[in-house]
């Protein structure tokens, strides 16, 4: 049963103002209230912005109404004015009860609609862009032309919706369930597909350049033989069921081994992808999302990787020579055996990263976080880590000759009798042990 006006204004708390019951009302300045009784009020000169206006007397002499919702009565308020009104007052509707609800245009853009029932509601050209609809129920809603650019519908229900002409740019549908949803004509350009449930969903005409579509199940899928490919990212149970006529170089397929040579994969998300490896020599991945990643043995010479996240990434003996890492983070990243010469890692983080036994000659590490980081029999040699933060990180076994470490922050690291290249100086402010490998140090 849809939800009435007045138990939606007293769940989102909204109270109307009496004005007849304020002082010195003329000239004020009204944002984002909730107002009525205005007869016997002074509001000449007042500014009212984003209100809602119920009743008559608000039109006096140089009063100014901008962006408000004005009616005679309460009960001529529909739902959508007070999710619009609601949503301006930064008002949350979460778990919040709109099934059947009529927000045809309404504007709810960055509204907190986590949890919510929108089953059935009437969604059509609404202004959605950068809502919060995770895990919200839009079963069988109508979003006929809707605005979802950069969205998320993580785990939302969208159960035989219609998405037809809907904008879902750059929208997060991460494990959402699209089981024959309409989506002829969507523009899905970048949107995150991971893992959605896109079973009997009807992607005729669907524009999918950049789309990321690994692990999508896709039985019975209709339409991929007009839809638009481009740069698109799938896996190999996805590749299995595109149209014959789809350019191999439209498509980007994630999987063991893959080869990626040059490609530009720039702002993806391939948290927990596969790629042991694969070969992504000259790649641009700026700003992708590696999250716990396999990258195991990859190819990843002379790639950008500049501000990526590779949090808990594994690229134990990974080939990244001339790489450039500026600014990535790679906190707790396994990286043993790694090939990182010549690489460019300028304020990376790499904060309890396990570098053991990597090859980081000529590395710059200028400014890179290291803070309890592993470099136990690290080859330093000619590296830079001026001004690097290297506090209680394990340098047993390293080689630093010739390394610059000008300003680099060592209180509390690690050496042993074989790590070489420190001056007496440096070693006042680390901690010498003569404990061999009293932790092994593997991830």
């Amino acid at each position: 049963m849809a939800i009435s006006v007045r138990a939606l204004l007293k769940k989102l708390d909204l109270t109307p103002i009496d004005l007849s019951k304020l002082d010195e009302t003329r000239g004020r300045y009204f944002k984002n209230a909730f107002l009525t009784k205005a007869k016997k009020a002074d509001l000449s000169g007042c500014v009212f912005y984003r209100c809602i206006v119920v009743g008559a007397g608000f039109d006096q002499p140089n009063s100014v109404f901008i962006d408000c919702i004005k009616r005679e009565t309460l009960s001529a308020l529909s739902i959508k004015d007070v999710c619009e009104f609601g949503k301006t007052a930064l008002c949350s509707f979460e778990k919040m009860n709109l099934s059947g609800a009529d927000l045809q245009g309404a504007n709810l853009q960055h509204a907190n609609l986590q949890n919510a029932n929108l089953q059935g509601a009437n969604l059509e050209s609404a202004k959605l862009q950068g809502a919060r609809l995770y895990c919200a129920n839009l079963e069988g809603a109508n979003l006929l032309f809707a605005y979802l650019q950069g969205a998320d519908l993580y785990d939302a229900k969208l159960q035989s919706a219609n998405l037809h002409g809907a904008n879902l740019q750059d929208a997060t549908l991460r494990g959402a369930y699209l089981y024959d949803a309409n989506l002829q004509c969507a523009n899905l350009q970048r949107a995150n597909l991971q893992s959605a449930n896109l079973n009997s969903a009807d992607l005729q005409g669907a524009n999918l350049q950049g789309a990321n579509l690994c692990n999508a199940h896709v039985r019975g899928i209709r339409g991929l033989d007009s839809a638009i490919f481009s740069k698109t990212i799938v896996s190999e149970s996805v590749e299995s069921v595109l149209p014959k006529d789809v350019a191999s170089d439209a498509v980007y397929i994630i999987k063991q081994g893959a080869d990626l040579q040059d490609v530009d994969l720039r702002g993806s998300k391939l948290e927990y992808a596969n790629l042991q490896n694969a070969n992504l020599q000259d790649a641009n991945l700026q700003e992708v999302y590696l999250y716990q990643a396999n990258l195991q043995g990859a190819n990843l010479e002379g790639a950008d990787l500049q501000r990526a996240y590779l949090n808990s990434a594994k690229l134990q003996g990974a080939k990244l020579q001339g790489a450039n890492l500026q600014g990535a983070s790679l906190h707790h990243a396994a990286l043993r055996g790694a090939y990182l010469n010549d690489a460019n890692l300028y304020e990376a983080g790499l904060i309890c990263a396990n570098l053991r036994d990597a090859n980081l000659q000529s590395a710059n590490l200028q400014g890179a976080k290291l803070q309890g980081a592993i470099l136990y029999g690290v080859d330093l040699l000619y590296a830079n880590l001026k001004g690097a933060n290297l506090q209680g990180a394990n340098l047993k076994g390293a080689n630093l000759k010739y390394a610059t470490l000008q300003d680099a922050n060592l209180d509390g690291a690690f050496y042993n009798n074989i790590t070489t290249g420190l001056t007496e100086e440096q070693k006042v402010v680390m901690i010498k042990t003569s404990k061999e490998d009293s932790n092994n140090y593997d991830v």
